[in-house]
């Protein structure tokens, strides 16, 4: 009687946890520690290393039909591989909710990184090599899709499922929130210091 009673309570408790880890798995990989978070306000035309770059960001402008949220000239800067060089985010254009276009870009050597869209890009502890990247984009008033990036073969490249995270579900991955803007590109996270 005993042993059956445990052994119901053992079953209990992994299907429980069978539903439960089904519905996290899909934003496990947004739960990586984040270290820096910035959007469209924390790039200045200071960051923008125009002689290096213009070449590469103009054509991209070109494509763009309209002026209004037309930028190429703003970015944001930080070390994404570790190797005491910053690679520049630099936005391009946003539209009239909040989400940007970005390409990222290697200095030296010159290269581009990938293109990502959206408001928010939060950058992930490096685990190897490279830093993950989640980049939140504003769907509605209480909704964002975020979505999440890995350096693979010489690019980010999206990796996952996107996760729709919603005020009204409660399901916002916590930890992404609590990441206070990082708008100095000089500072460097504690975490990194040590």
């Amino acid at each position: 009687m005993k042993a059956r009673i445990i052994l119901a309570t053992i079953i209990l408790l992994m299907c429980s946890s069978v539903g439960a880890g089904a519905q996290k798995r899909r934003y496990l990989r947004i739960k990586e520690s984040p270290l820096v978070w910035f959007d469209f306000d924390c790039t200045t035309e200071a960051a923008y290393p125009r002689a290096r770059l213009d070449r590469k960001v103009k054509p991209y402008l070109r494509k763009i039909p309209y002026e209004i949220g037309k930028w190429g000239n703003r970015a944001f800067r930080y070390d994404l591989n570790g190797d005491g060089v910053k690679e520049v985010f630099v936005v391009l254009d946003c539209g009239g909710t909040g989400n940007c276009d970005w390409e990222i870009f290697s200095i030296s050597p010159r290269r581009l990184l990938g293109i990502v869209n959206g408001e928010n890009i939060w950058i992930h502890k490096r685990m190897s090599g490279w830093s993950k990247l989640t980049v939140g984009s504003h769907l509605n008033v209480s909704e964002s899709l975020l979505r999440t990036y890995r350096f693979e073969r010489g690019r980010y490249r999206r990796f996952g499922k996107d996760y729709i995270a919603s005020a009204y579900r409660k399901n916002s991955p916590q930890n992404l929130f609590t990441v206070e803007p990082t708008c100095d590109p000089h500072w460097i996270p504690q975490e990194v210091r040590k």
